[in-house]
């Protein structure tokens, strides 16, 4: 798993690293990067995380957000690409579109997700996220739909309470499964890097045919390239975060074990 892990870092890291030294020149207007490093451990077992994503202006008021990552399971990893195409008609506020694929790895089996989504300062010192879509898991054919919506609480220029609510809901035939997760932390920005810090703690609720409970640690360490450097930075210079709505499903093995039982 840290095998794979660390030759994915470094592969996304070196597409990253050239971006800064183009990115006054560039036509299109690059905006900021930022690579994540993402780690969730519970008694079922743990997963890791890898992002990376680009922000670019396409008008002083329209942009897009191009997203890579990789999960790794343990038994399993998924690749994922995700597109954001979104309106910025202020520096607190900005709304569009997005579109992901994910692939498993010698596994026949991806997902597809589309919706809406947003982030807006309420205040200087609290930003709202959400998020809206529906998504299909192949082979398996089981549609889905999903929401979140999230709130960031500055406490001073360097740390941040977070919270996000998500829910995700398959209902087939025979079989349903609806996936409650409340993730709550604290992120932390530090003074003299563009780099920030999270702790916190998920919790994922799941219903229907399966039902169960779990809380695991989650901690995480992103690098930013153009991006907040503070827990106060409006809602135009975040990054939308990525689209897994299927996570406390597929680190469980329930979206194929649901097909078996339909």
């Amino acid at each position: 798993m840290k095998t794979r892990i660390t030759a994915a870092a470094l592969a996304v890291a070196s597409f990253l690293l050239p971006v800064p030294l183009c990115a006054q020149s560039s036509a299109i207007g690059f905006s900021g990067a930022e690579l994540t490093l993402g780690h969730l451990s519970g008694d079922s077992g743990s997963l890791s995380t890898l992002d990376a994503s680009a922000d670019f202006a396409i008008t002083a008021h329209h942009g897009f957000q191009l997203d890579v990552g990789v999960v790794d399971y343990g038994e399993v990893w998924f690749g994922n690409i995700a597109a954001h195409l979104y309106l910025q008609p202020s520096q607190q506020a900005k709304y569009g579109v997005f579109l992901a694929y994910s692939d498993a790895n010698d596994t026949e089996a991806g997902t597809i997700e589309a919706g809406i989504e947003g982030i807006w300062s309420l205040t200087p010192a609290t930003t709202l996220t959400a998020r809206a879509g529906m998504g299909r898991a192949d082979p398996s054919e089981v549609d889905y739909i999903f929401g979140s919506i999230g709130l960031e609480q500055a406490i001073t220029d360097q740390l941040a309470i977070t919270g996000r609510l998500a829910v995700v809901d398959a209902d087939e035939a025979s079989t349903a499964l609806t996936a409650t997760t409340l993730d709550l932390g604290l992120r932390y920005h530090l003074p003299s890097a563009p780099v920030s810090l999270y702790v916190g703690a998920s919790h994922s609720h799941i219903s229907g045919t399966i039902s169960t409970d779990e809380t695991r640690l989650a901690l995480g360490l992103t690098a930013a390239i153009g991006g907040p450097g503070s827990a106060r930075a409006p809602a135009a210079a975040r990054q939308f975060a990525p689209v897994r709505p299927l996570r406390p499903l597929l680190e469980r093995s329930m979206v194929w074990d649901f097909v078996g039982q339909r």
